[in-house]
């Protein structure tokens, strides 16, 4: 017997919303070295492109992110980032001894990771100052 069930479209996109922003995704790897030159930090997704990667410098953190399109697919308007919603991928404090005006993001397609470099600034470098306390 074949069944007549029909379900709306609206009710089989909010669950696949649900799913997820309630889970459903793959684990982010992420990875912060400090070297010689700088701190380097590696975010390792399985499934994302290159293209699908944000970062952004903000209020001295780093951030990593991705946008999901949510109620509708980018196919049918490519133009609706109102349609989209923030999966945070990497959320790192900036050190002090970072260069944020130079940080740089790098996909690397052999081990589809992307690779952000931060240098550091060596004008903070090991910078002292005593602050004398007023009465």
């Amino acid at each position: 017997m074949k069944s007549n069930i029909t379900i709306p479209e609206a009710v089989l996109i909010s669950i696949d919303f649900a799913n997820t922003v309630h889970g459903g995704m793959s684990e982010v790897n992420l990875n912060v070295q400090r070297s010689d030159e700088g701190y380097e930090m590696t975010v390792k997704v399985p499934g994302l492109r290159a293209d699908q990667f944000e970062v952004d410098v903000a209020n001295g953190r780093l951030l990593v992110y991705q946008l999901l399109p949510i109620f509708s697919t980018i196919a049918e308007n490519p133009e609706a980032d109102f349609r989209r919603t923030t999966r945070i991928l990497g959320n790192f404090y900036l050190p002090n001894d970072a260069d944020f005006e130079h940080i740089s993001a790098r996909y690397d397609s052999k081990a589809r990771l992307l690779r952000v470099f931060m240098p550091f600034n060596n004008d903070v470098k090991d910078v002292r100052k005593h602050i004398d306390v007023e009465s």
